[in-house]
């Protein structure tokens, strides 16, 4: 699907700088892996990271590629038409941390 993909030991970055970028830090030791913890009733997970996409093209595009990858998808996407309106989903890495992606609709 999206055919500039780079992944390195220190990064994973789509279509450049213009794209989507993170930059990926291993803990010195499995004891200081801490993702947040949900709030107390809550019924989600809570963001450890959350990006933004430029569109709902792009949001929309990167949900099929994690899924077709086999991503744990822990919110599947959902719009909230008072806020701006926005849409959003996340995925959970092997780590449990809660990574989240989502913007407006702007074109």
């Amino acid at each position: 699907m999206f055919s500039n993909v780079k992944v390195t030991d220190w990064w994973a970055i789509r279509d450049g700088f213009t794209g989507l970028g993170v930059k990926l830090l291993q803990a010195n030791s499995p004891e200081d892996v801490c993702p947040n913890k949900p709030a107390k009733g809550a019924r989600q997970s809570t963001y450890d990271i959350y990006c933004f996409v430029e569109n709902w093209t792009a949001l929309d595009e990167l949900y099929a590629e994690f899924k077709e990858n086999g991503a744990k998808i822990v919110i599947e996407p959902w719009i909230d038409s008072d806020s701006g309106p926005w849409k959003e989903f996340a995925i959970v890495d092997p780590d449990n941390y809660c990574i989240a992606f989502g913007g407006t609709n702007s074109l």
